[in-house]
Order: structure tokens, then C-alpha cells, then sequence
């Protein structure tokens, strides 16, 4: 018997139905009791229908009671009257020797939702997390056997959960450019679920913290996307540049770098992104390029006037395109995703250098997923 406060039974029917592709089993069909729960003070009504003296035939010789959720009826986690009701009823059903299934939210820290006794009170834990069409599952209380502290993966199918190919954490790396400085650099990220009650954390040595932080806040705010708790390790390479400095021309490539450790899906080794990134996810330009008016303006800049006077006209990027670091690494690559805003102009001038690299725009994190990994939406 489902009892569901969730969802209607003819919804929770409808998912059935998809999940056994149109077809329930005969034995399914004549035995699974589908009814609502509005709240959990009905728990001592079904008690009295289930295991009463004068038990209502339709429920007799019921083996399993979901109850979905214990939450039912909007129930506070600091209503602990209420939860003794749940308490009583399952103690109940398992002297009958009947499997009680409770379904519960989780607060933001990964907690179960409601008095610290409920989750005492009960044999298993299983618990998961949320990553696109990942489900990461956890088993950190388990009375019948050994607990499971490390992330067993699941991933979502038309026909349910299965065993996902991504159990291990793999390294993400994105190449970045910076316009502002004309440095290249590789970043390496590994975004990994801790172990079942340790603490997750930033390692980002050299970096600036509270940048990266913002970063990921920004991830956090990506739709169907749990990034709550988790370790992130991630590592900046510059390459032939004398700028060690982190600039938010990288932002791109950082966020990118996260994303593919965490959704384990690996980035074309001839992309290469720019951009800084800002809190509601959209893509901008981080130098000076897009204060140029007009792109004739920028391509008439005498290659030998002076660095003050580039500078003073506002157009940081023409003289680091020219440079030799800036051409011999672009030539390494056959994609550019660039700010929407500065695409065409970017297009122009690395088509008017000899640059054999396709410009891309890109307006937000969220448009890119789309394009880099169309299969994990």
C-alpha cells in the first residue's frame, strides 16, 4: 500500500504506468493499494483498517506500507508530537511483521527533515543526492549489514534508477584565455561527494578564495543542480605568460572545469573559453574589448604605438593578440567560446589575423551546458 501525500494517486498511477512503459504486471496491477495521506493524524485510522479486530477486507495480507512523505500535511521538523504518530504506527506494522517504507525531505546541510529519534528510530537510511540525471546514494545507517559511506552512483533512466558508468570522480579540465593579460592557462578540477558525515570544502591553492566561492554559488544556482556539501579541488596552470595572476577572464573556464568533474562528462581538447562570470550565471566580457565602438577602430591600432596610448583608448586585446605567446597557444585550438556580446567582433579580428578558430557565443553557464553536454538536460 503507497500512501502518498506528494502527489495524487492517479499521478503517482501516471508515473507507474511510464515506468513499466504502459504495461503494469498483472500481479502489480491486482496487488498495489494507492491511496492519499493528507495528513499524518490519518496513520491511526490506517493502523485500525490494517491490523484492527475488524480489518477491512481490500487491505488484508499487506507485506508493504510506503508512506510518501513523513511530511505530510506540511508538517514542521520541530513537531515531534507528530512524528510519534509515524513512530507508533511503523512499530505497529513491524510487530506484524509488515515493511514499513518512509520517504522524507532533506534540509540543505543533507539532514533528514524532522527530530533527530526519527531517524533512530529506524532500521535503514538510504539517502540521495542530486546532479542532473545523477543520483548518488548513500546508505549511512544499515542495522542488517555493513553502512555504505561512499557515493554508490545511480543515474536516471525512462524506466527508472540504474547503475551508473560515472562511480569514480574524474578530473575536469577547461583551457581559459584572458584578453586583459594575453595569459593562457589550464584549469583542473575534481569535484567529489565526501565520505557520509565528513565536510565538504574549497582547495584552490594560489587562488583567490572568495572568487571561486562566488563561482560556485553561481553553479548552486544552475536548475537541477545539488552542489550542496561537496569537495572541490581545483588547480590553475598558466602557460607562457609572464601573468601568474588569476583573472576573471578564467571564470569561464573554472565554472566549466567543475561542471565536468561533477556531471563526469570531458571537454573537447580543442575548446578553449573566455568570459567572467557573474552570480545569476550570464557570461561577460572581462577586458576592455567591448568598450570599442566600432571594430575598424580597433584593427587601425599601430602595432608600434606605444602601450600608453593603446591603453588610453581603451583596447587592452589587440596588442596581446599580437603578441607571440597569445598566437602560438590560440593556434592550439579549433573553438573559442567567447561572451555573446563581443563574438562577432572577436570572429573578425581572429579571422583578420590568420586565426583558424570558430568563435562561439555564449550568453549563460546554463546555454552552454546546453551545447557542450545536450544529453545530461
Amino acid at each position: 500500500m503507497y500512501l502518498t501525500s506528494e502527489q495524487s494517486p492517479s499521478d503517482l498511477k501516471s508515473i507507474i504506468q511510464r515506468l513499466y512503459n504502459e504495461g503494469i504486471s498483472e500481479p502489480l496491477s491486482e496487488n498495489l493499494l494507492i491511496e492519499p495521506l493528507p495528513d499524518l493524524r490519518e496513520l491511526e485510522i490506517w493502523s485500525r483498517i490494517i491490523l484492527g479486530e475488524k480489518r477491512v477486507a481490500e487491505y488484508s495480507g499487506i507485506k508493504l506500507v510506503v508512506i510518501d512523505s513523513v511530511q505530510a500535511g506540511g508538517v514542521s521538523p520541530a513537531a515531534r508530537k507528530m512524528y510519534t504518530r509515524v513512530n507508533k504506527f511503523t512499530t505497529a506494522l513491524k510487530n506484524r511483521k509488515i515493511t514499513t517504507f518512509l520517504t522524507s525531505h532533506v534540509t540543505k546541510k543533507g539532514d533528514i527533515a524532522g527530530p533527530k529519534d526519527l531517524e533512530h528510530h529506524v532500521d535503514c537510511v538510504l539517502q540521495f543526492r542530486r546532479a542532473f540525471k545523477l543520483r548518488p546514494l548513500f546508505v549511512p545507517k544499515n542495522r542488517f549489514g555493513p553502512a555504505k559511506l561512499d557515493p554508490f552512483v545511480l543515474e536516471i533512466g525512462n524506466n527508472g534508477l540504474y547503475p551508473s558508468r560515472h562511480a569514480e570522480g574524474i578530473v575536469g579540465k577547461a583551457n581559459g584565455i584572458s584578453f586583459a593579460t594575453g595569459a593562457f592557462a589550464e584549469i583542473q578540477a575534481r569535484v567529489e561527494i565526501p565520505k557520509w558525515g565528513e565536510h565538504g570544502g574549497v582547495r584552490a591553492p594560489y587562488l583567490p578564495r572568495q572568487r571561486i566561492e562566488q563561482l560556485i554559488d553561481t553553479i548552486r544556482n544552475i536548475p537541477n543542480i545539488d552542489v550542496s556539501n561537496l569537495t572541490y579541488n581545483i588547480d590553475c596552470l598558466m602557460r607562457s605568460s609572464p601573468h601568474k595572476q588569476y583573472d576573471h577572464g578564467f571564470d569561464l573556464a573554472v565554472v566549466i572545469a567543475l561542471l565536468s568533474s561533477y556531471v563526469q562528462k570531458g571537454i573537447n581538447e580543442g575548446c578553449c573559453f573566455y568570459g567572467e562570470v557573474d552570480l545569476q550565471g550570464a557570461v561577460r566580457s572581462a577586458s576592455a574589448f567591448k568598450e570599442a565602438a566600432h571594430l575598424k577602430e580597433i584593427l587601425e591600432i599601430d602595432e608600434e604605438e606605444d602601450d600608453e596610448a593603446v591603453q588610453l583608448r581603451g583596447f587592452y586585446p589587440v596588442p596581446n593578440i599580437l603578441s607571440d605567446t597569445l598566437t602560438t597557444e590560440l593556434k592550439k585550438f579549433d573553438t573559442l567560446y567567447v561572451p555573446e556580446e563581443i563574438a562577432k567582433d572577436m570572429a573578425s579580428l581572429l579571422d583578420l589575423f590568420g586565426f583558424d578558430v570558430k568563435c562561439k557565443g555564449v550568453s549563460s553557464v546554463y546555454n552552454l551546458i546546453q551545447e557542450l553536454w545536450p544529453e545530461i538536460l
